[in-house]
C-alpha cells in the first residue's frame, strides 16, 4: 500500500484536478466501488476511465485509496482474553476530495521599464509573479503514513503504542481526512488496554458523528459498542 501512494502521488502532482461534473459522476462510481468492495481482503486503490487532459484518472485512484488495518473486512472482532491475538479490522476510506491543486496559471515576464522619456503618471505595466499554489499530494501521503504507523502496530497487537501514533496523528493532522479510521483505532486499542469507559465515552461520540462511516461496525463489535 505504501509503495502504491507514493506512485499515485508522484502522478498526482502532474494531474489537474476534476471539474464538478467530472467530481459528480466519479463520486457515484466510487459509491459502488467502496460497497463492493468493503468487505474483501487486502482493500487496494481503484482506477477508473476519465479524460486524460483533466487527470481524472489520477483523481479516482486516490479516492480509492484504502487504509487497510489487518486484512479482514471491515469488523473488528472482540476477544477479552489476553491470550488471544489482536482482531483483525480493514477500514476502507471513501472519496478524498480534491486533493492536488492546480498550480497558479504561468505569467508573462513583467514588461520593460517603460521610457524615461514616457509620461510618469502613466500607470506602470509590471505585474509580479505568483508562487504556484501547494501541492496538496504531499500532505495527503504523510497523512497516511503516519496513521500506517499505527496500522502496524495494531497488527503487532501493541495497542499502547497505537495510542501513542494516533495521539501524535491527531497533532501533527488535526483536520486529517481520516479522523474517524484514526479514531475507530483509539477505540479498539483503548478496548484492548482495559480502558472500557473511556472506549464507550469516544464511541459513543463516533457512532453520533459517523454514521455512514465504514469503521461504524468495527465500533459496534467492540468493547465500547456493546451496549449500543
Amino acid at each position: 500500500m505504501d509503495d502504491e501512494i507514493r506512485d499515485v502521488v508522484a502522478h498526482a502532482r502532474q494531474a489537474r484536478s476534476p471539474t464538478p461534473e467530472d467530481r459528480d459522476r466519479i463520486r457515484r462510481r466510487l459509491a459502488v466501488a467502496v460497497a463492493a468492495g468493503a468487505g474483501a481482503a487486502g482493500a487496494g486503490a481503484g482506477m477508473a476511465t476519465a479524460s486524460a487532459s483533466t487527470g481524472l484518472a489520477t483523481w479516482v485512484k486516490i479516492g480509492l485509496a484504502t487504509v487497510a488495518i489487518g486484512g479482514g473486512g471491515v469488523v473488528a472482532h472482540r476477544t477479552l482474553t489476553s491470550d488471544t491475538a489482536a482482531p483483525e479490522v480493514s477500514i476502507a476510506v471513501g472519496p478524498i476530495e480534491t486533493l492536488v491543486e492546480p498550480a497558479a496559471a504561468e505569467l508573462p515576464e513583467p514588461d520593460e521599464l517603460l521610457d524615461e522619456t514616457e509620461d510618469e503618471s502613466r500607470p506602470s505595466t509590471r505585474r509580479r509573479r505568483r508562487r504556484p499554489a501547494p501541492v496538496a499530494s504531499d500532505d495527503l501521503a504523510r497523512d497516511l503514513e503516519a496513521l500506517h504507523a499505527a496500522q502496524r502496530a495494531w497488527r503487532q497487537g501493541d495497542a499502547r503504542t497505537v495510542l501513542t501514533h494516533v495521539r501524535e496523528h491527531q497533532r501533527e493532522f488535526p483536520r486529517s481526512q481520516f479522523r474517524q479510521e484514526r479514531r475507530a483505532l483509539e477505540i479498539l486499542a483503548l478496548c484492548s488496554l482495559g480502558e472500557h469507559a473511556r472506549a464507550r465515552q469516544l464511541a459513543r461520540r463516533f457512532l453520533a458523528s459517523a454514521s455512514d462511516s465504514p469503521a461504524r461496525r468495527s465500533v459496534l463489535e467492540s468493547c465500547a459498542g456493546a451496549d449500543e
